[in-house]
Formats: structure tokens, C-alpha cells, sequence
């Protein structure tokens, strides 16, 4: 995806979870508030990649580690749930487009279901 990135394509993520109570609704969260400050990419990959957050969730930390310099900020925007909304019309969308797995890629006029490769996200793009 990066190297399609690189090559012009704009692409939005929705973040979701099926978890609606617990940790992994709370990752979204902290995504969703790290890309507030321009860090989602090296937030996403930092949960995808550790595992500590998922039985010793501590926010902050994981946001300082992805790169967040306004961690205040970061923090006032996780404990408020400021983008509580954004994942929940992020999850009403996915609902409503039928998609069930990750990763789903969706164009006007076609969906791709699973990993796919630059070439494939670019033609979506462009048409």
C-alpha cells in the first residue's frame, strides 16, 4: 500500500473493531487520536507489530513511541472520546457496505478483499 501511496494514489482508512467494549476498541481509538497529530501510519504500525499493549494498555506510552509530541493533547483527545464518532461512522459504513474482513479495499465501482498489490489499489484509483 505504501508503494502506491508513493505513487499518487490517495487512500482513506477506516478503522474498526468488533471488540466494542474492550482493548482492541480502545486501539482504535488511540489510531484514530494519533492521526489527529499526524502519526496514524506509525501508530498502526506500532500495534500491529507489539503485543505489550494488549494485556498492559498504556496510551501514552504506545502514542510516544509512534512519535506523538503533543501527548497532552493526545491524551485529552483518547480520554474524551473525541473520535468515539469517527469510529462509529466508520463501523456504520463498513456494516452498510457488507464488509467482514480486513483488509477490504473499496472503489466506486469494485471491492478487493484481502492483501493486494500497488498495481491493483493504482487501477482502482484511477478509474
Amino acid at each position: 500500500m505504501d508503494s502506491a501511496v508513493h505513487r499518487g494514489a490517495k487512500i482513506a482508512f477506516l478503522l474498526v473493531t468488533r471488540d466494542t467494549l474492550g482493548v482492541g476498541k480502545e486501539a482504535a481509538l488511540a489510531s484514530l487520536c494519533a492521526a489527529k497529530y499526524g502519526k496514524f501510519s506509525a501508530m498502526h504500525s506500532r500495534l500491529m507489530f507489539t503485543d505489550g499493549w494488549q494485556n498492559d494498555p498504556n496510551w501514552v506510552f504506545e502514542a510516544e513511541s509512534a512519535g506523538v509530541v503533543n501527548v497532552d493533547g493526545f491524551q485529552a483527545c483518547f480520554e474524551n472520546g473525541e473520535m468515539v464518532p469517527t469510529l462509529d461512522r466508520h463501523s456504520s459504513l463498513v456494516r452498510e457496505l457488507g464488509i467482514t474482513g480486513t483488509p477490504t479495499f473499496v472503489s466506486p465501482s469494485t471491492v478487493e478483499k484481502g492483501a493486494v498489490d500497488a498495481m491493483t489499489i493504482m487501477s482502482m484509483v484511477s478509474e
